[in-house]
């Protein structure tokens, strides 16, 4: 954390240490106000700086009556779901904090599952930056980020170089964005395609990686929060919490909080484009 620039909200290493001696000894204590709001995102959802925070987050809400004054069961659940999403925001912190260190890392042989997702995704979001009728969903794309992408592993019964990936999809991915993302990966493969006389060959670097798409999924990948709803896989949502559709307070509604769906288009000449290499694996 040191040297790292601070969030606007977010409080320094010294200041959380210094005011968690004071909290130790006198639990009344408030590191902040309210309009002087202040967490401590590396420290940890449940720190002594966040825990007195959560205090001062329920008195902004009552301020800008966004709740009643609430009774001490609604209190407590509120400090709780501000404790959550801290927990959201250290993860994500923790996510991207991990890529910037493998990204400066040197090749070392087999790259790291997150490398690969990673690049994975960094070539995608190339092709939405590329092609001007995806540009309006570079900001979901965005926030699909590395962790929305699938991971692959090894498949022991091939050797190189010939070496074959499993592909591993996230459950709580939907099928809408599985094709959308197999568009984007058939344009690369296509922009990489070279022909010299009667040969083919892809262009640029190494070729692709061989994956395998066995409609595998894994459910030790972590969700992203705040996806428009179409971007998860309904069975899933449901089965977090039943009937969140219609409202509620469990936690695909407190904590996943999925935003209005977005329908997922693309343009008609690439998706042509892409049909010629729809049976390709590699990808």
């Amino acid at each position: 954390m040191q040297g790292r620039n601070l969030a606007e909200n977010e409080v320094s290493r010294e200041e959380a240490e210094n005011f968690a001696k004071i909290y130790k000894a006198n639990p009344l204590a408030r590191p902040c106000t309210v309009d002087d709001f202040r967490y401590w995102l590396a420290g940890g959802p449940k720190s002594e700086w966040n825990q007195a925070a959560s205090y001062i987050f329920v008195e902004i809400l009552e301020q800008k009556r966004f709740i009643t004054t609430p009774d001490a069961s609604m209190c407590d659940a509120l400090r709780e779901a501000f404790h959550v999403r801290l927990k959201s925001l250290h993860k994500t912190w923790l996510d991207k904090l991990k890529m910037e260190v493998d990204a400066d890392e040197p090749y070392t042989g087999r790259p790291k599952t997150w490398q690969r997702k990673y690049t994975l995704f960094q070539r995608r979001r190339d092709v939405v930056i590329t092609i001007p009728a995806l540009n309006p969903y570079l900001e979901d794309f965005d926030q699909l980020g590395a962790g929305g992408m699938s991971s692959d592993e090894e498949d022991p019964g091939m050797s190189k170089p010939s070496m074959a990936y499993n592909i591993r999809e996230p459950k709580w991915r939907s099928e809408e964005v599985k094709r959308w993302l197999r568009l984007l990966d058939f344009v690369h493969l296509e922009s990489r395609c070279s022909t010299e006389g009667y040969q083919f060959r892809f262009s640029r670097g190494a070729p692709p990686r061989l994956r395998v798409d066995n409609n595998n999924k894994t459910s030790t990948a972590r969700y992203v929060r705040g996806l428009p709803s179409n971007f998860y896989d309904a069975g899933w949502l449901e089965a977090m919490e039943p009937g969140w559709s219609k409202s509620g307070t469990g936690f695909v509604n407190l904590v996943i909080r999925p935003k209005n769906s977005r329908k997922l288009t693309f343009p008609e000449d690439l998706s042509r484009c892409a049909l010629s290499f729809a049976t390709s694996d590699y990808i």
